[in-house]
């Protein structure tokens, strides 16, 4: 019988994750839990790919901390959601309260519903390490078009939609990945 107090790193299938799925890793450093890595590694079968990664995965960890810019954790999970297959399991994970680098979990749901996503209450991962699911809210198409029109810095391109028709250009390290989230959510483009 699994200790209810158990963490998720010890059962690292209450991530979401299952054998063969392939997880992309946002954020690395040299702060970040091995043993979570290794445990999603070991039920996965796969070894965690980076953010310069860009075909479809299975599911997504971003390690996340105090100081860093909030609206780069926002891009960051539109990003990562952009080349997240079938929905799969997105999480934030930062450094539990008291230690350093620990973010404000509030900070953490600015950001993913700036980026269209509804963050859960935070789980313990490891001593060190809270983890926060994210899924994307109802009606995400308009969601994401909120979420990618937050994000728009110039305009000569276009992009059409709801018979509306809107002049933009996207900032370069979007312009990969937002075809793809059109297309996965029917638009034209």
């Amino acid at each position: 019988m699994t200790n209810v107090n158990q963490t998720a790193s010890d059962n690292a299938e209450e991530f979401g994750f299952h054998a063969g799925d392939l997880v992309q890793e946002w954020l690395w450093d040299d702060d970040v839990d091995d043993s979570i890595r290794a445990k999603i590694e070991e039920l996965t079968g796969e070894e965690l790919v980076d953010e310069d990664y860009d075909s479809a995965v299975d599911g997504v960890i971003i390690w996340w901390r105090d100081g860093d810019d909030e609206d780069e954790l926002a891009d960051t999970i539109v990003d990562a959601y952009a080349v997240l297959g079938d929905d799969g399991p997105l999480w934030v994970l930062t450094p539990k309260p008291g230690r350093p680098g620990a973010a404000s979990s509030s900070t953490v749901q600015s950001a993913a519903k700036t980026a269209g996503m509804n963050a859960a209450t935070p789980l313990t991962v490891s001593s060190d390490w809270n983890g926060i699911h994210l899924r994307a809210f109802a009606g995400q198409v308009n969601q994401d078009l909120f979420a990618i029109f937050s994000r728009i810095r110039k305009s000569p391109g276009s992009i059409g939609f709801g018979g509306f028709r809107y002049y933009v250009d996207f900032p370069a390290k979007h312009k990969q990945n937002v075809g793809g989230m059109w297309a996965k959510h029917g638009c034209a483009r």
